[in-house]
């Protein structure tokens, strides 16, 4: 896992909880990305709606947020938050 894209709260996050947890998340993403780094995000679960996002959301357990902080075209993987129901 590549911590230096880890955000404090989602490294805190993985620290405390149990291996089967996921989480919800922003993923930043580097403009230009590869075709194949476009398909592995998909196979992650990390999925883009246009060819100019750059910062898309996903639920991601602790395997998945490893491999997705490994990629070259991650830039940052910050924890979300869940909102209250109106």
């Amino acid at each position: 896992m590549n911590y230096r894209k880890l955000d404090a709260r989602l490294s805190e996050a993985l620290a405390d909880a149990d291996g089967g947890a996921r989480y919800e998340v922003f993923v930043e993403l580097a403009p230009g990305l590869t075709p194949d780094e476009v398909t592995r995000l998909e196979q992650l679960g990390v999925c883009r709606h246009g060819d100019l996002d750059t910062v898309v959301t996903a639920h991601l357990g602790r395997k998945d947020l490893e491999d997705v902080s490994e990629l070259s075209g991650v830039r940052q993987v910050r924890l979300g938050r869940r909102l209250r129901q109106a």
